[in-house]
């Protein structure tokens, strides 16, 4: 798996770097580290943030590749990520005001139109063996699908457990749910065959081909809410969510789900486009 991390030599950057170095050292290509300089003037400092990042990745037992590109810095990864990388890391500050709430973040601009699935490295960096799978399991791709077809789970640890959470929200107005179902758990979905039941099924068997352990829960109420109250009731060291491409001017913003997500986890987040 091609890895892209993004460095610009901040403390956050750095959190990208151990989260990334910690993946790369279980992929079997050598790892790319890049940075965006405004101006060609720059360049000492890219050396610097370049060499300290390269120090990060080889201690972990990482073999790096460098790349430094000069202009805005969400068009430069952008055109990077589009080179075949298949996963992107990045940092990202905790700052979030009204200004960067309406407009969208550079950071918000890259995942919006990364070619490839992007980690938002934030928290502390521990090891990703608990993850959490946020699926609507809706489209025909829905989020667990991308996660296995990107190859991620193939960089997890030996002993990683994924857990795929469905919310049933405002789902007593569905057609064919009996009140019963509004109590069940995830296993007893499966069993009774209900619609959420053979959502969840689904999603269960597309992680038959990972190597790690899986379950599944359904949580009931507002979709934020819930994913982000089982984010904070186990020991998760990653979440997975989806984010929608619109057209036009719209595809610079992401839906508010995934935003608040993003925001207000405190947790790396893994965005499959």
């Amino acid at each position: 798996m091609r890895i892209l991390l993004a460095s610009g030599g901040s403390l956050h950057s750095e959190t990208a770097l151990w989260l990334g170095a910690q993946l790369a050292a279980r992929s079997d290509e050598p790892a790319t580290v890049m940075t965006v300089m405004p101006n060609a003037a720059s360049q000492p400092m890219a050396k610097g943030i370049l060499e300290r990042a390269s120090n990060i990745l080889e201690s972990a037992g990482v073999s790096t590749n460098t790349v430094v590109r000069v202009g805005r810095r969400d068009v430069q990864i952008l055109e990077e990520a589009s080179s075949g990388y298949d996963l992107l890391v990045l940092g990202e500050r905790q700052l979030h005001d009204l200004r960067t709430r309406l407009l969208g973040s550079i950071t918000e601009r890259i995942i919006k139109q990364s070619p490839c699935p992007v980690l938002i490295a934030k928290g502390d960096v521990e090891p990703l063996n608990n993850v959490l799978l946020c699926d609507s399991g809706g489209g025909s791709r829905p989020v667990v699908k991308r996660f296995v077809e990107s190859g991620f789970c193939k960089l997890l640890p030996d002993d990683a457990e994924t857990v795929v959470v469905h919310v049933m929200s405002q789902i007593s107005a569905g057609p064919g749910i009996r009140g019963v179902q509004l109590r069940a758990t995830a296993e007893e979905l499966i069993s009774m065959h209900s619609p959420e039941g053979k959502l969840l099924e689904r999603d269960l068997r597309y992680l038959d081909s990972c190597t790690v352990k899986r379950r599944a829960v359904v949580r009931h109420g507002l979709v934020l809410d819930e994913i982000l109250a089982e984010s904070q009731s186990g020991a998760y060291r990653l979440v997975v969510i989806g984010a929608h491409r619109e057209a036009g001017w719209e595809r610079f913003l992401l839906d508010d789900i995934a935003h608040q997500v993003i925001v207000q986890i405190d947790r790396p987040v893994l965005i499959m486009p």
